[in-house]
C-alpha cells in the first residue's frame, strides 16, 4: 500500500470490528478458554487501534499518517536543499507497537492514563497463562477496567458518542461494567460490615476465586447469619460461581505466595482467636487480632503468646534472671 492510498478511517473501522468481535467472544466464552482469550485479545487490540486512529488524525495528508503509524526501520541521512535531512525508512507491514503508541500519544499532547493502560496490558498477558476455568471471571474484571478508559477516550479525544460508535457492543460493555462495579461495591461493604480488619482485607483484595478466577468474593451469608465470622471455619462465597471455602485457607494460600513470608518468625504460633498460623505474637494477618497481652514483670513490655504461656517474664528478662541467680553468691 502506498502512502497516498492510506485511509485512516480504516483504522477506526477495524477498531470497531475488533471490539465487536471481543464482545461476541465474551458472550460465548463460558467454560471455553479459547473464546475467553480471544475476547481479551480482540478487546485490547480494538482499544489500541482507536489510539492509532487518534494519532493518524493529526496528519494533514495520508503520507503523514503513514509516517505516524508505521514503524521506522531506520533513519538515513540525505542531502537536501537545506543541507542534511534525516529521512525515516518505514517498515512495509509493521505499525507502531504498544510502547511507541504511548510515546506518540504523549508527544502529541493526547491525555491518557498510560499507567492504567499498561496494567490492562499486563492483565491481558496474564490471561494467556490462566487455568481454563479462570477465563470468564478474569475477562469480566478486564472489561470493567477497560470500560472507563475506552469511554473517556472516545468522548474526550474522538468527540464521538460511544453508544453510536460501537452499537450493541457498547451496551454489553456497559452492562458488564455496571454489574461488576456494583457487585464489587456490595462485596467490599459486606466485608466491612462483618468486621474484617484492614490488614486481612488488604490480602483478601488480591485473592481470586479458586474455581472461576473472579475477584468478586463476599462473606458467606449463612456463616454471617450463624455468627461464625472470626471462627476458623468461616467461609467466603464467590458472587460469580457460588464456590465457597474457608476464608483462612484462601488467605493463607495467598500469604504463602508472598515474598513477605520470608520475614515470618520460625516459631509456629497459632492465633488464639482463629487458630491461624499467621500470628506473629503481635498481630494476626488473617483475622487482624491484636490482643491485649499481659505485661512482662521485668520490663513492662507486652508478652508474646509463647511467653505468656510460660510465665510472666519476656525471654530477655527471663534470661537475665537466670543469669543473676546462677552467679549470685550464696551464704552457707
Amino acid at each position: 500500500m502506498s502512502k497516498q492510498e492510506f485511509d485512516k478511517e480504516k483504522l477506526l473501522e477495524n477498531a470497531i470490528h475488533s471490539i465487536q468481535l471481543g464482545v461476541h467472544d465474551y458472550q460465548l466464552c463460558s467454560g471455553t478458554e479459547i473464546r475467553a482469550l480471544s475476547s481479551a485479545r480482540n478487546l485490547f487490540a480494538g482499544m489500541l487501534l482507536i489510539f492509532k486512529y487518534r494519532i493518524a488524525s493529526f496528519a494533514a495528508t495520508p503520507a503523514e499518517a503513514v509516517e505516524l503509524i508505521y514503524k521506522p526501520k531506520s533513519i538515513v541521512p540525505k542531502i537536501g536543499a537545506a543541507g542534511i535531512e534525516w529521512i525515516p525508512i518505514l517498515e512495509s507491514n509493521k505499525t507502531i507497537d504498544f510502547r511507541m503508541i504511548g510515546e506518540r500519544l504523549d508527544s502529541l499532547g493526547v491525555k491518557t492514563d498510560w499507567k492504567k493502560i499498561t496494567t490492562l496490558q499486563h492483565c491481558r498477558n496474564a490471561l494467556e497463562h490462566l487455568h481454563p476455568n479462570h477465563g470468564i471471571g478474569e475477562i469480566q474484571r478486564f472489561i470493567s477496567e477497560l470500560f472507563p478508559i475506552l469511554r473517556s477516550f472516545i468522548e474526550d479525544e474522538l468527540r464521538r458518542n460511544p453508544a453510536e460508535l460501537l452499537g450493541d457492543a457498547w451496551q454489553m460493555l456497559l452492562q458488564t461494567h455496571d454489574f461488576y462495579a456494583q457487585a464489587m461495591h456490595v462485596a467490599v461493604n459486606s466485608w466491612k460490615e462483618a468486621g474484617i480488619k484492614p490488614r486481612a482485607f488488604s490480602v483478601l483484595s488480591t485473592c481470586h476465586c479458586p474455581s472461576c478466577g473472579s475477584k468478586l468474593l463476599q462473606p458467606h451469608p449463612i456463616d454471617i447469619q450463624n455468627g461464625k465470622f472470626g471462627k476458623r471455619d468461616f467461609r467466603f462465597q464467590c458472587v460469580k460461581c457460588s464456590h465457597s471455602s474457608t476464608l483462612i485457607g484462601l488467605i493463607e494460600d495467598k500469604m504463602y505466595e508472598s515474598e513477605s513470608l520470608r520475614d515470618v518468625p520460625e516459631e509456629d504460633v497459632h492465633c488464639p482467636a482463629c487458630h491461624s498460623m499467621k500470628y506473629d505474637g503481635v498481630e494476626c494477618s488473617d483475622c487482624g487480632l491484636t490482643p491485649h497481652m499481659p505485661l512482662c514483670r521485668g520490663c513492662f513490655e507486652p508478652l508474646t503468646i509463647y511467653e505468656s504461656e510460660h510465665g510472666r517474664l519476656c525471654d530477655a528478662c527471663s534470661y537475665h534472671q537466670m543469669a543473676d541467680e546462677e552467679f549470685e553468691p550464696h551464704i552457707t
